[in-house]
């Protein structure tokens, strides 16, 4: 059995069991098994007894902890409450805002015009839009440069001139999606008015 261990009417610990020495003002008192918990319970040692829901771990619910001083027993109890909806709607955004920077840095999606996935990148290393804007004013300075071998996600493809221009335009649409989720995404997140329904929203 375990025991708590009660100071002016707080908490002050949990002990895995029946202790052996108790420390006191007046000096050190020993127990023994045939210590009764009634003659505990002038030492502030009082029987622990547990009421314990299961323990929810997601960000949309709190796990509370109370504990009930009675005559001759504490019983610890925890239940499980929801979260506010404002601050659950606050949380799906920010987890939301996260997944989409993810998917502008590190993005691809299937080209039709190069018939293969296509990396679409956004970031302080890699910005595939800036790239393929760059080797498009290049060839049409010099268009005797095509074809060219243009690196995707998976393979490397010969392209012309004209596949590299319809890939920007699937690009540049690509991006203009990302944006147009995220916002219809926030959007079902504001008009929400459960927490289960905020819960089940996530970014196309």
């Amino acid at each position: 059995m375990r025991y708590a261990v009660v100071c002016n009417g707080n908490i002050q610990n949990i002990l895995p069991d029946k202790p052996v020495v108790w420390h006191t003002s007046d000096g050190p008192i020993n127990f023994t098994d045939q210590t009764t918990d009634e003659e505990l319970l002038p030492y502030g040692i009082y029987p622990y007894e547990e009421n314990y829901v299961e323990f929810v771990q997601d960000k949309y619910h709190l796990n509370v902890f109370n504990y009930d001083i009675q005559d001759a027993k504490v019983v610890g109890t925890r239940t499980v409450e929801q979260v506010p909806l404002d601050l659950a709607k606050h949380t799906k955004k920010t987890d939301i805002t996260q997944e989409w920077t993810r998917r502008i840095k590190s993005g691809s999606f299937m080209s039709s015009a190069l018939n293969t996935r296509v990396d679409a990148r956004r970031n302080d290393i890699d910005n595939d839009a800036q790239n393929l804007a760059e080797i498009i004013n290049a060839g049409e300075a010099n268009p005797g440069m095509f074809p060219i071998l243009w690196k995707c996600t998976d393979t490397t493809k010969e392209v012309t001139l004209d596949d590299l221009k319809a890939l920007r335009l699937e690009m540049a649409q690509y991006a203009m999606n990302l944006y147009s989720d995220k916002f219809t995404t926030y959007a079902a997140i504001d008009a929400a008015t459960t927490l289960e329904e905020v819960m089940g929203i996530e970014l196309e």
